[in-house]
């Protein structure tokens, strides 16, 4: 790029610092032998002589318009060698700042795009951080409740009960998953061109570029980056055996054959609650003429034994009322359970049958019950439906076909 081209204004106070200038004047007059004054662009006076400004002058370019006049009483060749041995010096001078400037403005723009990656970086470290804590603490925590609630089960062998609720885990579990170990893989693809620009500026000419690398500590980054995403691919792939293991309790058993005595049931739930009942509340049946209905005895008493500890944990103890009823009407039967207990919000009701979510305090229940409850409910091709208020109690109807 030519001076001519440079884009930056250029004047006498740019290309000639004061103290160049004190120099460049007393070299002037020593060469001329007579006074010398110099002029900006302007016709600002710069640098000044004993006596009166001489009439004669030369104009000194270094673009298009003059940026200095050199004024002395001296023959016109002594006052033009002057006036270009000037124009040289400011040329030179027009010619470096012009260097430096294009200079500055590389290093610059390196140091802006090289922040900006930096920055970029530490943010996708931060994110990835956050994202293997998360995703190691909800896994722990999800296992340690199906754990739970696996031995739950075990004991009153329900296994088909925890079959669908692996399998509901599994699921939700499976589709992050996927796309999570999908982007570690990109994210790893990504550090391989970060790596390679790392080895361009290592071999590169410039040591600004050089040493601004080794300053921000961009190779240790390089590698404690590639450790985490490595970390984060071993916590997914932990991930993902915990759902192959879950999958194994995932199978759902053909529906169920053989009838249930749905009255017969309830006073066998009850005489297993009768132990946590006792103390807590009193108990009245209200049990009518119904039909059998198609399930599995064992399967349709862990629905009833579940609403009535649900029942137990929501009244007051030793207040407590729990009215257990059943009822044909037309082709269905109705099984209710109702409490006088402190009642289940419209937030809460909208929650309730969702897997881990409990009203309880932490550690006093799994947030399964319910959940499991409404799986075999749905399995029998019935429904379970509430009625509850805060403060008035809550009554469970389970409907099944008779």
């Amino acid at each position: 790029m030519s001076v001519e081209h440079f884009d930056r204004e250029l004047s006498l106070g740019v290309l000639l610092p004061p103290a160049s200038q004190e120099r460049l004047h007393s070299a002037l007059q020593g060469l001329l032998g007579v006074g010398v004054w110099l002029c900006d662009g302007q016709d600002e006076v710069i640098l000044s002589a004993p006596g009166p400004m001489p009439e004669q002058r030369l104009a000194i370019a270094v673009e298009l318009e003059p940026i200095a006049y050199l004024h002395a009483d001296a023959p016109p060749s002594q006052l033009e060698g002057a006036a270009e041995l000037l124009r040289l010096v400011l040329l030179a001078n027009a010619r470096y700042v012009m260097a430096s400037d294009l200079h500055l403005e590389a290093v610059h723009e390196d140091y802006a795009t090289l922040a900006q990656e930096h920055k970029a970086l530490l943010a996708s470290e931060q994110r990835y951080r956050e994202l293997a804590a998360h995703l190691e603490q909800r896994v722990a925590e999800q296992v340690a409740m199906i754990e739970h609630t696996q031995r739950q089960l075990y004991q009153s062998g329900k296994l088909a009960s925890v079959g669908r609720l692996a399998a509901g885990v599994a699921h939700e579990i499976n589709n992050p998953i996927g796309y999570v170990n999908s982007n570690l893989g990109t994210a790893i693809d990504y550090l391989e061109s970060m790596r390679s620009l790392g080895q361009q500026v290592v071999c590169s000419s410039d040591s600004a570029l050089r040493e601004f690398w080794q300053r921000q500590g961009m190779d240790a980054l390089l590698v404690d980056f590639a450790e985490l995403l490595t970390e984060s691919r071993e916590g997914v792939a932990r991930v993902a055996r915990v759902v192959s293991a879950l999958k194994g309790f995932s199978s759902i058993d053909s529906p169920d054959s053989g009838e249930a005595d749905v009255n017969a049931v309830i006073r066998q739930s009850l005489e297993v609650a009768r132990g946590t009942m006792a103390a807590q509340a009193q108990v009245a049946l209200e049990l009518g003429v119904v039909s059998a209905v198609k399930a599995d005895p064992a399967r349709l008493g862990e629905v009833v034994l579940n609403l009535l500890l649900n029942a137990v944990a929501a009244v007051t103890p030793g207040e407590g009322r729990i009215r257990i009823s059943t009822s044909q009407q037309e082709q269905t039967v109705h099984v209710q359970i109702c409490d006088n207990g402190c009642g289940i919000s419209q937030a809460e009701q909208e929650k309730i049958f969702e897997p881990f979510y409990t009203t309880h305090g932490v550690g006093e229940g799994s947030g399964l019950g319910l959940t499991v409850a409404n799986d075999i409910i749905k399995g029998l091709g019935g429904r379970i439906e509430l009625d509850s208020r805060p403060g008035d109690g809550s009554c469970f109807t389970i409907v099944l076909p008779g």
